[in-house]
């Protein structure tokens, strides 16, 4: 087994009295899709915005690739923010694409998607103007690069998102309900782009879904969560057909009817 790419140990996440991420464990290695599936208010979406340091966790241990971070609490509490210097080079690592795709109005698609590239890792403009275009050909609209956020549809403005995610090289792709703000019709254009991403190996995913189906075909690894706490976590394949625990049977018996 290659070494793993990220790990979390006893990871602990509260807001007040709130305690949202109770001791969260569990490794993923380079490539693993993991889907992370469970009702509203589980955690998934807190478990994705810790691994990227915005939402600090109380206690526990994260580690992706290089980076390793041991979080703690002062004496009310409150988490103790790593310095920004630990926050910004392990963010270099992880791309997020979110449920409202967070794109920058007054860019244009292209430079949404340069900015980053040419201020943080200080790549030379045409050679970022070049994989721009690359990745918009990959994600299917190359034809949209001059164009502004508010001219683009739900499922384009997504898929932007993803392509300007993918510039900065993440080592870990973090989606948090990438279609839930999406048309119906919408939905699959996004599913099938995140599909070729997966199949294409090599990039290690985390993806927080309603998209039971999406899940069974493209996942390597299913996480299912509840009340803060991972149920299950094993390979899709088998966890699909045989879940370990009733409460995973009864929850894909409520999202098949």
């Amino acid at each position: 087994m290659s070494n793993p790419i990220l790990t979390l140990k006893d990871l602990h996440k509260s807001f007040g009295q709130n305690h949202v991420l109770q001791g969260i464990n569990f490794t993923a290695q380079k490539g693993n899709v993991i889907a992370l599936l469970g009702s509203s208010g589980s955690g998934k979406s807190t478990l994705l915005r810790c691994i990227n340091l915005l939402e600090v966790p109380n206690n526990g241990q994260l580690q992706l690739g290089e980076h390793l971070l041991h979080f703690s609490s002062d004496l009310q509490g409150r988490s103790i923010t790593p310095k920004p210097k630990l926050i910004t080079q392990l963010r270099q690592d992880v791309g997020m694409v979110f449920q409202q795709f967070n794109l920058w109005a007054h860019m244009t698609v292209l430079q949404n998607l340069i900015e980053a590239p040419i201020h943080v890792l200080k790549k030379p403009k045409a050679e970022a103007i070049a994989e721009a275009q690359r990745l918009l050909e990959k994600v299917g609209i190359a034809n949209k690069k001059d164009h502004y956020p508010s001219q683009l549809s739900g499922g384009q403005q997504q898929r932007a998102a993803i392509a300007r995610a993918l510039m900065m090289h993440p080592k870990v792709m973090l989606f948090d309900e990438p279609t839930s703000a999406l048309d119906p019709e919408m939905v699959g254009e996004v599913l099938r782009v995140m599909q070729q991403l997966a199949q294409q190996g090599g990039m290690t995913m985390l993806v927080a879904t309603h998209e039971i189906s999406f899940a069974r075909e493209v996942a390597s690894h299913v996480m299912f969560l509840e009340k803060g706490k991972i149920i299950e976590f094993g390979l899709a394949q088998e966890l699909f057909a045989q879940p370990k625990t009733e409460r995973f049977k009864q929850f894909l018996a409520s999202v098949r009817s």
